[in-house]
């Protein structure tokens, strides 16, 4: 069981993508904020279990007040088990205070309803002691952060024809994309290759040869992801020989 513990620590740590702000340590793995202030690292700034709790709804920080005391495993995703020489056990190059020492949890002992578990930051160790115990405390938040999804694909694409020296190229504008990736092939079954990473919705082709026939696709693109492609339209300067059909995609609901 000890073993599967700390494989599931490790895990967690390893995933954790960590920021700070002000005295906030934010978690975007877990989607949890951390207090960080001096109090958490004070020395004897020790509390029992139940003033654990009241201190943790009590306090307000950095304009937010609906802190709760963590439960044993949201204290271990901010272990740090990796190197056994590193004490405390936790990313000190975010988290700025705290004592190698014992944090209570609000996780309560199932065998024994007086005692409750807390977590060693010396090791990352845990186990369970009586409530009326003095340990250290690090309050938590749901940091409620926004799930960006992945932008859909642009309602349509259109390139230019026979324009004297350029083909413009304009597509859509989806809600969420912060970018658009633009390819260009020169035949209608390949994607080819990205010529632009736009950040608005247009783009100016200087690179064309005359009457070569060109295929142009578009990805909208964020955090999260990219769309799929838009079906290609095509687009020209001069008199290509290839037969061309343009095309506007209207994707099918």
């Amino acid at each position: 069981m000890r073993v599967i513990l700390l494989i599931l620590m490790l895990l967690c740590t390893l995933n954790a993508d960590l920021s700070r702000s002000g005295n906030i340590v934010s978690d975007s793995t877990t989607n949890l904020q951390w207090q960080d202030d001096k109090v958490v690292g004070e020395t004897y700034t020790t509390r029992t279990w139940t003033e654990a709790i009241d201190y943790c709804e009590a306090l307000s920080l950095d304009t937010h007040d609906d802190w709760l005391l963590p439960s044993k495993d949201e204290l271990l995703s901010i272990i740090i088990i990796s190197d056994p020489q590193k004490h405390p056990a936790i990313d000190d190059s975010v988290f700025n205070n705290t004592v190698s020492a014992f944090y209570w949890s609000s996780t309560i002992n199932v065998d024994d309803e007086e005692r409750v578990w807390y977590v060693d930051f010396y090791d990352g160790n845990t186990d369970h002691f009586y409530g009326s115990n003095y340990f250290y405390v690090r309050c938590v938040r749901d940091g409620q952060f926004d799930i960006l999804e992945i932008p859909s694909i642009p309602e349509f694409i259109m390139a230019t024809d026979a324009i004297e020296s350029t083909v413009d190229v304009k597509w859509s504008v989806v809600t969420d994309a912060t970018y658009y990736n633009l390819y260009r092939s020169e035949s209608s079954s390949d994607i080819g290759t990205i010529i632009d990473i736009a950040h608005t919705n247009s783009f100016i082709d200087t690179t064309v040869v005359t009457d070569t026939l060109y295929y142009y696709r578009i990805e909208a693109c964020n955090d999260s992801g990219c769309s799929d492609f838009t079906t290609a339209d095509s687009g020209y300067i001069g008199n290509p020989t290839t037969t061309i059909t343009k095309v506007v995609v209207i994707p099918m609901s």
